[in-house]
């Protein structure tokens, strides 16, 4: 989902066995700080088991309100990607 200042990502991942029972869901909000940096937030849903399967039924995720995401207390990364180059992740910053 696009929105003005940044995109949110979906990701599930299950083994290659059980597709339909993921062990890893997650919400990503993904911005620009600037040409060549970027803020990935992890985040968190109550209601995550709804969106099971979405990746191959985008239509699963309409109604989805970004103010349900809820910002995890855990980390938020800063890759950097140089003009040209390739993404280098610096340490990542821990909150609690």
């Amino acid at each position: 989902m696009k929105e003005p200042d940044g995109i949110w990502l979906y990701v599930e991942q299950a083994a290659a066995e059980r597709k339909d029972t993921p062990y890893l869901q997650r919400i990503y909000y993904v911005t620009q700080q600037n040409d060549s940096t970027f803020i990935s937030t992890l985040c968190d849903l109550d209601s995550m088991q709804r969106f099971t399967g979405a990746y191959k039924d985008v239509a699963r995720c309409n109604g989805l309100k970004t103010s349900e995401a809820k910002p995890l207390p855990v980390c938020v990364c800063w890759p950097h990607v140089p003009r040209g180059g390739h993404p280098s992740y610096p340490p990542v910053h821990w909150y609690q």
